[in-house]
């Protein structure tokens, strides 16, 4: 087996989600969805009262090719996930 430790710092993940600008609350890795699960503050994310679990949202991204062929990602507004 070869593994290694990797860092990613906040600014990066926040540039890669286009949320720059915001801060990474607090971060985790779900096993059962083998996933990473992000709280971030940001000025796009839903309102939320102290005290309450903050509210699954759905980052959802365009993908297109520009006139000089550069693939370019564009973020959909945010709204919280529908149960």
């Amino acid at each position: 087996m070869k593994i290694g430790k990797v860092f990613i710092g906040n600014e990066l993940i926040l540039k890669w989600l286009q949320l720059e600008g915001g801060c990474i609350r607090m971060a985790y890795f779900n096993f059962e969805n083998d996933s990473i699960e992000l709280i971030i503050e940001h000025p796009a994310m839903p309102e939320h009262n102290p005290g309450e679990y903050a509210e699954d949202v759905d980052l959802v991204f365009t993908t297109y090719q520009d006139n000089v062929g550069n693939k370019v990602n564009i973020r959909q507004p945010i709204y919280p996930r529908s149960r």
